[in-house]
């Protein structure tokens, strides 16, 4: 894939900072400040989306080329087929439209690509697959959709998206408002977690069940609260007691603060305090966050909601980790590529320092820029020592 961003002519001092920016990426750069362009060639769409935070950031871009679908296709084929000589191409699908016959088969290059190349499980993309033909029904051949009332507990169809985005197939949720073919849901989970973000519920004391299925008790995701489509519910399982209710319409304006935040502060109204240490830094940021996780809950389950709560990617390297540095007697590179070295022997060293890194870099960046300006050398190391210091 290549794509060519115009920027600004007055971008000479920018140039450093962007340097910083992209030194992970894996793809060829240019900045040319005659013509006035950055031009990336080579890359991979995944990293689309972070380059373009990148140039944005650093410069002000005046316009954007970038190729066609075809182009990135054409690049996973050549790979598939270069690659090793055991990788066949998959069929090609046929169909009696051309232009559904083609998409077709572009996304089923990619899903080879991605399963024989970034040992993606089956298992992942078929839940990818089912999500798209269950939305595509939603959209063009809907079922009746149940009437359903403010204060309903109902089944919900989320599907599966990418991580940090709520997903589930039939997910209870909480309604708290219907606007014209929409519901503002609440989803709810089956245990108990603590913290600003989360409200407790107990089944027959907060919430009424009319049918087996049900939870005996959990909590409700504040911060995932969203407008879906009516089509998205299934049926309605239940109701919220008004007691309850209207708890959640106190502690609900708390999870959705943005009072006073503009473009300046918008990554989690960091200050630009300068801090002596990094661990000063992450004490101040991250301190009131790890200090809501549950005493009493296993080691995963509170890796699993510091890294919600901070807004990291729950992948599976990174949740190894944290598990990692709870273990290792000290925590550094060495030692942590080591413990995931083991559990993962497909990948290289290097692989996984790559991708921690890359990881920790668009975690900071997007969260703490100014952490990430102050301590350019800051890794994931100090976030891993962190955790292990006040998880207990």
């Amino acid at each position: 894939m290549k794509i060519v961003f115009n920027i600004d002519s007055s971008a000479k001092s920018s140039i450093p900072e962007f340097i910083t920016q992209v030194s992970s990426f894996k793809c060829r750069l240019q900045v040319d400040l005659k013509s006035t362009t950055v031009v990336a060639s080579d890359m991979e769409p995944s990293e689309l989306e972070h380059l373009i935070d990148a140039v944005n950031h650093c410069f002000k871009i005046t316009g954007v080329s970038i190729n066609t679908i075809d182009m990135a296709t054409e690049k996973m084929e050549y790979m598939v087929d270069t690659t090793s000589t055991k990788i066949q191409s998959p069929k090609k699908i046929e169909y009696q439209n051309a232009d559904i016959e083609k998409q077709m088969n572009k996304l089923l290059q990619i899903i080879h690509w991605m399963i024989e190349h970034k040992k993606v499980p089956s298992s992942e993309i078929i839940k990818h697959l089912l999500t798209v033909g269950s939305e595509i029904a939603m959209r063009f051949n809907p079922k009746p959709s149940p009437k359903v009332s403010v204060g309903d507990i109902v089944s919900c169809q989320y599907g599966t998206h990418l991580n940090g985005e709520f997903s589930g197939v039939h997910v209870h949720a909480l309604v708290c408002d219907i606007l014209d073919n929409s519901a503002f849901l609440i989803p709810m989970k089956p245990e108990i977690l603590k913290g600003q973000f989360y409200l407790p519920f107990a089944c027959t004391k907060d919430v009424v069940y009319t049918g087996p299925e049900k939870y005996l008790e959990g909590s409700l995701l504040l911060k995932k609260g969203n407008y879906v489509a009516i089509e998205r519910i299934d049926q309605v399982l239940g109701n919220a007691l008004p007691q309850y209710f209207d708890k959640v319409r106190k502690v609900l304006p708390k999870a959705y603060c943005f009072e006073g935040m503009n473009s300046s502060n918008a990554s989690n109204q960091e200050e630009s305090t300068e801090f002596a240490t990094i661990e000063d830094a992450l004490e101040k940021f991250l301190g009131n966050k790890i200090g809501s996780l549950d005493e009493n809950s296993t080691l995963e389950s509170k890796v699993d909601h510091f890294l919600e709560t901070i807004n990291f990617p729950n992948e599976p390297l990174i949740k190894q980790a944290f598990l990692a540095s709870c273990k290792v007697k000290t925590i550094k590179y060495e030692s942590i590529l080591s413990e995931l070295q083991n559990a993962n022997s497909e990948l290289s060293t290097n692989r996984i320092k790559t991708i921690l890194k890359d990881a920790f870099t668009n975690w900071i960046y997007m969260n703490y820029p100014n952490i990430s300006k102050q301590f350019s050398n800051i890794s994931i190391i100090p976030l891993l020592k962190f955790f292990s210091k006040n998880y207990k």
